[in-house]
């Protein structure tokens, strides 16, 4: 199937498919989110325990947490440190940190707290996105949050371009301390039609999110999900 070029902004894709299926939550996921709290909306499970999400759905909880976060701590192009053991809310975290054009790190919660300090060090970071259960461990960083306060948004549209930095990922380290992968859009994209060149990828395709968001196996599922509907 042939896919329009990357036009830039991961969201004129969201706009393209907006009444279709992007997302399938296990309701556990929902009931334990650090963002879902803060934002109104109502969904029931199915009776597998799934929630579903249009693009346009959540589209409009990303620009609710847009609208509900300090955004003049943001600066444009800063990568930001992500770390969530909830998964949803570290994909809401990835579209968020695009919304404000700029650039999401998401980091292995598995690791220990020194390696996780190393990597945030190796970025020169001092602020964090991260659940309320790894907070005690970056008292040190300001952490950015989402609340009720009704805080004007600075940037909801992005100016994003195919070269911008898109991600941040962390290698594994077997050759010495891990670093940190500046990976652009145009990089995404073009991985997003290598893949599509041998599977020939549909829209009614489903993919089951099986690998973690912090290496680039899982990101690319994520991105390709959006990239061909």
């Amino acid at each position: 199937m042939k896919f329009k070029e990357f036009s830039g902004a991961p969201f004129s894709y969201f706009e393209t498919y907006s009444e279709q299926t992007f997302l399938k939550v296990y309701h556990s996921l929902l009931d334990e989110s650090d963002f879902l709290q803060n934002i109104s909306f109502r969904k029931n499970a199915s009776a597998s325990g799934f929630i579903s999400f249009t693009y346009k759905e959540i589209l409009n909880i990303v620009d609710s947490m847009t609208q509900q976060m300090d955004v003049e701590v943001i600066k444009i192009n800063e990568p930001i440190p992500i770390i969530f053991s909830n998964p949803f809310d570290l994909i809401l975290s990835v579209l968020t940190i695009w919304r404000l054009n700029t650039i999401p790190v998401p980091l292995n919660f598995h690791l220990l707290k020194n390696d996780l300090l190393h990597q945030i060090n190796f970025l020169d970071a001092d602020k964090i996105i991260c659940g309320t259960e790894h907070a005690k461990n970056f008292l040190s960083l300001n952490r950015i949050l989402f609340t009720n306060s009704d805080l004007s948004i600075k940037s909801s549209t992005t100016d994003l371009k195919s070269e911008s930095t898109a991600v941040m990922l962390f290698t594994s380290g077997t050759s010495g301390k891990p670093k940190a992968v500046p990976l652009t859009f145009d990089n995404l994209f073009g991985a997003f039609k290598a893949g599509n060149s041998i599977f020939n990828y549909s829209e009614t395709d489903s993919w089951y999110l099986n690998l973690p968001l912090y290496h680039i196996g899982g990101f690319s599922i994520l991105t390709r999900t959006f990239f061909a509907g």
